[in-house]
């Protein structure tokens, strides 16, 4: 996915993260033993509370329904995990017959079988326990549809709906059993929406149960990852943030995959409101434009930890609806937010160090720069693993002013931690070959002033090198002459 707020790739691969342990000890769906099988279990599937549905005669058409077409963060994501440990990949697969348990402690597909019929029987014991199941006989209309909708989207489990006990808000929520789809409503939902409406609400939540299908069923071993390492006790924020944008992404993918079904995005959205609100009539496209409205004001973030906010999933809707070639680019600073270095999720951190490589390559980009000294040190960044068949091979052609035009607007979204960080970097580099003298310092500047790092890299400087002021503001002041005169005098 290609946004201001993505990161470009550089030719070298990308260091693996490193990955908190799994469990000590797990069933053979990838739970941890402690995590029973309940409502949202493994996806974050909590309350869902917004979906799609029928189209109205004014609604432009929207992309044709593709059955399991993903989200680019989550083929992202995926592609991440399954590269950065396959041992740990394997271990959470959900398939019987693969090492989904640690290697002394593998079972056999009768065993797996057995597990897995343990787990579906506790969900459905519990959904009896906590939720009223209509009756097929006296509820025909709703199960009706349903069903419509199930076959409109290529899904072939039976459908049992509930509705929960002791629950007042408008909820609706999936309770993932592998084979069956368990709907579960809460509060007075279906007094308050309407049938095309209700669709939507199904729709979505069959959704959660397609995102887990797909792919042979690679999100839903992603989704057990994530919560294994939040739960792991080393866990540390990049791995919270990661599940949390897992989530959000993956409730966004829901409201569109119902829209795709239905045809239409207004049922969707008005059934997002309602829940909302608890009003039982709205305006569709009146939210829609004040959604519009309320991003046109300036960056905004969601601050939602399972569920994006109702104004930025009608904005996604909309701009997927009108325009589905950049809606994922304009949803992506809104799901993610600015790249901070305190809220980095694990894809950003692979984003910041191919990032980091880029920046390294493009300032080392003379031939005078390239000392021994300073191809070592650049080498930290480059080969940071230390592998003998990586070589750094530095570029010295020049560089397109569309080059530095990318790099800046990357920049331009860093908050100022991560700016700083970027002038620490060409703070060793500028100290690291004393036979270069001030050819270095000017050559930062130079960078600096193309990507508007230079007011903090000045600051940096002067705190932590203690130059004279003068001197510093000659460098500064004849940067290009020193430069020019360094590539004369240095040998390539």
């Amino acid at each position: 996915m290609t946004s201001e707020n993505s990161l470009p790739d550089p030719e070298p691969p990308d260091p693996p993260l490193p990955t908190p342990r799994a469990p000590e000890s797990s069933d053979q769906e990838g739970r941890t033993t402690e995590d029973p099988p309940s409502v949202a279990q493994a996806t974050g599937d909590q309350a869902s509370d917004d979906a799609p549905s029928e189209t109205s005669v004014s609604e432009p058409p929207l992309p044709e329904p593709v059955l399991g077409e993903l989200l680019p963060w989550h083929l992202a994501l995926r592609d991440h995990l399954r590269s950065a440990d396959q041992s740990v990949w394997e271990w959470f697969a959900p398939q019987p017959g693969t090492a989904a348990a640690p290697p002394n402690d593998r079972a056999d597909d009768e065993t797996t079988a057995s597990e897995r019929g343990r787990a579906a029987v506790n969900a459905r014991r519990e959904l009896l326990k906590t939720a009223y199941r209509l009756d097929r006989d006296s509820e025909a209309d709703v199960y009706q549809l349903a069903e419509r909708l199930r076959d409109q989207m290529g899904l072939s489990p039976a459908v049992t709906l509930y509705q929960a006990q002791n629950v007042h808000d408008l909820t609706a929520c999936l309770v993932w059993v592998p084979g069956e789809l368990h709907v579960v409503f809460g509060g007075p939902l279906r007094d308050v929406l309407t049938e095309q409406e209700v669709g939507a609400v199904l729709c979505h939540e069959f959704a959660h149960y397609e995102l887990f299908e797909v792919e042979d069923g690679d999100l839903l071993r992603v989704d057990r990852m994530l919560s294994a390492m939040a739960a792991d006790c080393a866990a540390d924020s990049p791995h919270h943030r990661t599940l949390r944008t897992f989530r959000l992404w993956s409730e966004l993918y829901c409201d569109r995959r119902a829209a795709q079904v239905l045809g239409g995005i207004n049922d969707c959205v008005s059934a997002l409101v309602k829940v909302e609100t608890g009003l039982k009539d709205v305006n569709p496209d009146a939210y829609c434009k004040q959604a519009q409205e309320l991003v046109a004001t300036g960056p905004l973030t969601s601050e939602g930890l399972t569920h994006p906010e109702t104004f930025l999933r009608a904005f996604a809707l909309d701009r997927w609806a009108s325009d589905p070639d950049s809606a994922n680019e304009a949803i992506v600073p809104l799901v993610e937010g600015p790249l901070a270095l305190k809220t980095l999720d694990m894809l950003q951190q692979v984003q910041l160090v191919r990032f980091t490589q880029q920046f390294v390559r493009s300032f080392l980009n003379d031939s005078w720069l390239q000392s021994r000294l300073m191809v070592h040190h650049a080498q930290r960044f480059l080969n940071p693993e230390g592998k003998q068949d990586q070589s750094v091979k530095l570029s010295t052609e020049s560089l397109a002013d569309t080059h530095w035009q990318t790099m800046k607007r990357q920049i331009d979204r860093f908050d100022a931690d991560l700016r700083r960080y970027l002038c620490f970097i060409l703070l060793d580099f500028i100290t690291c070959d004393a036979d270069l003298e001030e050819g270095p310092l000017a050559a930062a500047f130079l960078m600096c002033e193309q990507l508007g790092l230079t007011a903090e890299f000045r600051e940096l400087v002067r705190k932590e090198l203690k130059p004279g002021k003068r001197a510093l503001q000659s460098v500064e002041a004849n940067a290009e002459k020193i430069v020019r005169n360094m590539a004369d005098e240095v040998p390539a």
